[in-house]
């Protein structure tokens, strides 16, 4: 005889059964469970619980396959049985593939620690879980349990796929809540401490998550120093301080240390310029000289300002090819900017269509540049005169709309208090 079950439902799950199988027992010389290469066959086996070489019941058998599908590990069920073998066939649900797990902040104990107690406790769990199921639940249980043995009576555990670490069931205390408390950053530069000091008290009081955190210090406080010249900096990943209580939270403090190694210096900074933008003007723009620390964020906000550049005189798909040189031996840096201008934008026209009626007229008496005009930084100061001499510079706000395809500009003037 042989069940098929393609329903995950208890409901769905006794129907089958009940229709299949008349009220007799079976006496299967051995049980066995057949799934995919891959499966873990033992688990479920383990899971059914059916005693081999002695009657089965419909209901034990029916209650064995329940206990498989709830787990949350297959799609479909079904069995084969006669005086010789129970055979149960299993297909694994490919929304709920075994994920690692990852401890976001439980912190009373060590990751290593956790899988032993887990494992211990919840004998189908081996590092791998399904986003849902019993299987799930009773590590979720487990560890509330844990943390009642740490006098955490009200905790709150919660499984989920979205977290800091990708492709894995996140396990999170949700309840209380765990939180960092100070951060300690260990062989500070004294010129960069402010910096490091504001980026400290941001931390303050977020939600505690091992791997999130561990990126966002060792990226931020990377960050500022490299934007210093510090290229070669490396943070150590924080550790964290047993949690303490803090209010209606638990407090985990984090230390960390910083090696800045050598600053770099700019060594050189070439620029091919293209009309009508000259390299002076680059240059002047750019206001990045020789021996400046070689910053990452000083070289792109340099970029826009000479991108600016052009924009002023029309050219607003210019674009800046930047070449970086690293002396590792010397430690300096090397740039090298080539732009590319693009096309010259021109106006197409001035949308005055939101101004009442008087204002549209004096604007159109006072304006003096026609449709076809070079865009840019002229066009602007023209309009900015236009609407001084009417009085209306602070209650006409104007913007301007490109049309990339025919490389144009509409100037769009509106009254100050109109909605976008």
């Amino acid at each position: 005889m042989r069940v098929l079950i393609p329903a995950l439902s208890a409901a769905s799950l006794l129907c089958a059964l009940s229709q299949a199988a008349p009220a007799q027992t079976y006496t299967p010389k051995q049980i066995r469970i057949e799934a995919p290469a891959g499966t873990d066959t033992a688990e479920p086996l383990r899971i059914a619980a059916l005693p081999s070489g002695v009657p089965l019941t419909k209901q034990q058998i029916e209650a064995a396959l329940q206990r498989i599908i709830d787990t949350g590990l297959f799609s479909d069920i079904s069995y084969t049985v006669n005086s010789d073998a129970l055979v149960i066939k299993l297909t694994p649900a490919p929304s709920s593939q075994l994920q690692p797990a990852h401890f976001a902040n439980f912190v009373w104990w060590q990751p290593a620690e956790l899988e032993t107690l887990l494992e211990a406790s919840v004998p189908a769990y081996h590092g791998k879980l399904p986003l849902a199921g019993t299987l799930t639940d009773q590590v979720e249980a487990a560890l509330t349990s844990l943390l009642h043995t740490k006098g955490i009576d009200d905790a709150f555990v919660t499984a989920r796929q979205s977290g800091s670490v990708a492709d894995a069931v996140t396990l999170s205390i949700t309840h209380p809540p765990i939180v960092i408390g100070e951060v300690n950053l260990q062989n500070t530069l004294p010129s960069l401490v402010p910096q490091l000091k504001t980026f400290e008290h941001r931390l303050h009081g977020e939600d505690f998550d091992i791997a999130e955190d561990t990126v966002s210090i060792q990226d931020s406080v990377n960050d500022i120093y490299q934007n210093a010249g510090y290229l070669d900096v490396s943070t150590s990943a924080p550790t964290y301080s047993p949690p303490h209580k803090d209010l209606l939270s638990y407090a985990v403090d984090l230390t960390a240390s910083i090696q800045p190694r050598e600053i770099y210096h700019v060594s050189r900074f070439t620029i091919q310029a293209a009309p009508p933008v000259t390299q002076a003007d680059l240059q002047k723009a750019a206001a990045i000289d020789i021996g400046d620390p070689a910053s990452p964020l000083a070289l792109r906000i340099a970029q826009g300002e000479m991108q600016k550049a052009y924009g002023d005189q029309g050219y607003y798909d210019a674009k800046a090819a930047i070449e970086t040189s690293k002396d590792s031996t010397a430690h300096t840096i090397a740039y090298a900017a080539t732009f590319l201008p693009g096309e010259l934008y021109h106006l197409a026209a001035v949308d005055t269509s939101a101004l009442p009626p008087d204002q549209q007229a004096a604007f159109a008496r006072g304006f003096h540049l026609a449709p076809g005009t070079p865009a840019g930084t002229a066009l602007n100061t023209e309009v900015a005169r236009t609407l001084n001499d009417m009085h209306a510079l602070n209650t006409v706000k104007f913007g301007a709309t490109l049309n990339r395809t025919h490389h144009t500009i509409t100037i769009l003037l509106k009254p100050a208090s109109a909605h976008n």
